[in-house]
């Protein structure tokens, strides 16, 4: 018995962690689902990271205060494989928690790149909207994902999920995401 159950451990491990993964693929889905809802709506913008007038914050509400009209449970903002991290901007006194974190150059208008439309994003099924990361601050820096800061996750099959700004989302292997992306989520 003892020699089974070391053979079929980590086999349903295994097959455990690609159900959290293709969960998770699923969250990340509906997310950019609903991201693109709400550009067809505000004249093709992107969410921001802050927007100010909103109505669960005095004065300030977040990317997914934005999209929670178009999604049917906050649920989907976790990955199951890990813990959300919290965030609470001192300034504003802001809170977010969530799994995962967004490309910066997608919600920062002015910056180089400019992501922050789909009509100036160029060949947007290769640019990363959002993917899973340790960043407290839920903002994605692609040159922070492998070392030596480490901020992505790869808990899913030495891989991890993300959604594109076309909508679509897959997993990747960590040496593509790592090797793949330039500092501007452009998946080359």
């Amino acid at each position: 018995i003892a020699i089974l159950a070391a053979i079929l451990f980590p086999v349903f491990a295994k097959a455990r962690e690609k159900a959290r993964q293709s969960s998770c693929l699923s969250n990340l889905k509906q997310i950019g689902v609903a991201v693109m809802q709400y550009c067809q709506d505000f004249d093709e913008v992107y969410p921001s990271s802050w927007f100010s007038g909103g109505l669960a914050y005095p004065g300030l509400y977040q990317w997914d205060d934005a999209v929670a009209p178009y999604i049917k449970s906050t649920q989907i903002f976790t990955c199951p494989s890990r813990k959300p991290t919290s965030y609470t901007d001192s300034s504003t006194g802001v809170s977010q928690t969530s799994s995962y974190g967004w490309n910066w150059y997608t919600y920062m208008p002015g910056v180089t790149p400019n992501y922050t439309t789909l009509a100036v994003t160029v060949d947007p099924a290769r640019i990363c909207l959002m993917t899973e990361f340790t960043n407290a601050y839920h903002t994605v820096y692609f040159l922070w994902l492998g070392p030596p800061n480490n901020h992505g996750t790869f808990s899913h099959n030495d891989g991890q999920n993300l959604v594109y700004t076309d909508g679509h989302a897959k997993w990747q292997n960590r040496q593509t995401i790592i090797g793949g992306f330039d500092a501007y989520g452009y998946q080359q």
